[in-house]
């Protein structure tokens, strides 16, 4: 059971309920008052975390660090997820969830104890990639946005098995069975290698469960159709358009959000600002091994741009910063997608395009095919899970991305570690 309020030396917490997009269906957030600075035109941090996971799976030290820097922060679980209102329950739609941080966005702005001209996103994973999304919106005017480890769009090569094949049909499923109104088809979010469930890479069951402290807090399960977002998910296709400073701390062996597609997102927007650090993508949250450096980062990175009125942390020497670049990254100019790619008729259209391909590369190796190193990885990736589908009113556009696939090596000309 949360406590409605927590007092400390630092911050204050205390629990609020912020209006979604949709009537009767609340935002459940803590918001973090630093003690020492004052109570009204505080610059404020808006946080939500990744895919399947909710504020109770490692946010709090993230904010209480921000406070003791003089910011507010707003923690909250998107719609459906968490302690948020909102059915069928645990169903991911893009969409919704940008459209739960413009909620928050807009009720921080409402309260006199926040300055709406200081307004920092931060998201963690497939957060993180809505955060970089939202930076390209210029209408929202950001002061920063904070990405941990982001999901880019492009989550490298993906090895065809029987679990990945199931974990599709599964998808199809729960496609059919919300189309006709009936109750979603659950499977694992996270799962072993070789199992179904959305994020199954190794370390990825074993690196999200040491988040959480109670199991009843998270029941690993995630709609099966939600699988589909993904291929229609690009963050990077806007990142020519960001309009604000971003800081995207990733993790060197990451294998959920990988390195390559950071590296392009530093190559497309000059206000980037990227930090590697050499772990994976778990490595980063708090009580692993590079969590501290992570943070140390964030805090050199936000007592730049907005000045909070109270820095109990006010010296962080530039050197424990670095931005990495790549060489030569083709920019890639796609357009975002619309409430229709959330449909039931447009995740159909995600299952022909994907599923069909990859039964068909399949088919064409034994089960042990990988698809990076086949020729058919060419034809997957300008015809299959990068063809996107958009309908915008009558319009229908199609473009076919294709990411780069050099070696991770030769594209980092500059990667100088924080000690």
């Amino acid at each position: 059971m949360e406590q409605s309020k927590i007092v400390s030396d630092t911050y204050e917490r205390s629990h609020i309920k912020i209006p979604s997009a949709t009537p009767g269906w609340s935002l459940d957030a803590w918001k973090y008052i630093p003690r020492a600075a004052a109570k009204q035109g505080l610059p404020v941090i808006i946080m939500a975390h990744g895919l399947s996971g909710n504020k109770l799976m490692g946010l709090a030290p993230y904010a209480e660090a921000f406070a003791s820097l003089g910011y507010a922060t707003v923690v909250f679980d998107y719609r459906r997820w968490g302690a948020s209102a909102g059915t069928p329950r645990h169903v991911v739609y893009v969409s919704e969830q940008l459209e739960d941080y413009r909620a928050v966005i807009k009720y921080c702005r409402q309260q006199s104890e926040f300055d709406p001209h200081k307004v920092v996103l931060w998201g963690t994973s497939f957060a993180g990639g809505h955060v970089v999304t939202l930076a390209a919106e210029r209408e929202l005017n950001l002061s920063a946005v904070v990405a941990q480890c982001p999901y880019l769009g492009n989550s490298g090569p993906t090895k065809l098995s029987w679990a990945f094949i199931r974990t599709v049909l599964q998808g199809v499923v729960d496609v059919l069975r919300q189309a006709v109104g009936m109750y979603p088809k659950y499977i694992p979010a996270v799962a072993h290698p070789g199992e179904v469930g959305i994020l199954s890479t190794p370390g990825s069951k074993q690196g999200m469960l040491s988040l959480v402290q109670d199991t009843r807090d998270y029941p690993n399960e995630i709609a099966a159709s939600s699988f589909f977002e993904l291929p229609f998910y690009n963050p990077n296709a806007s990142a020519a358009r960001i309009t604000c400073p971003a800081l995207v701390v990733a993790a060197e062996h990451d294998n959920l959000c990988i390195l390559q597609a950071a590296l392009e997102l530093k190559g497309l927007s000059p206000r980037v600002e990227l930090v590697v650090l050499p772990c994976e993508h778990f490595d980063l949250y708090p009580g692993s091994r590079m969590h501290e450096k992570s943070l140390e980062a964030m805090k050199a990175f936000l007592l730049e741009p907005l000045q909070p009125t109270s820095l109990l942390y006010n010296h962080y020497p530039k050197e424990a910063r670095r931005a990495s670049t790549a060489s030569t990254i083709r920019k890639a100019n796609i357009p975002q997608g619309n409430a229709w790619l959330h449909s039931p008729a447009a995740r159909l259209v995600g299952i022909v395009l994907t599923f069909s391909l990859s039964v068909t590369s399949f088919k064409s190796r034994s089960k042990d095919f990988n698809v990076e190193s086949s020729e058919n990885w060419n034809r997957f990736t300008s015809s299959g899970a990068g063809f996107l589908a958009l309908v915008d009113g009558c319009t229908v556009h199609a473009q076919s991305y294709s990411g780069t696939r050099g070696k991770l090596r030769n594209d980092v000309v500059e990667r100088v570690s924080i000690q």
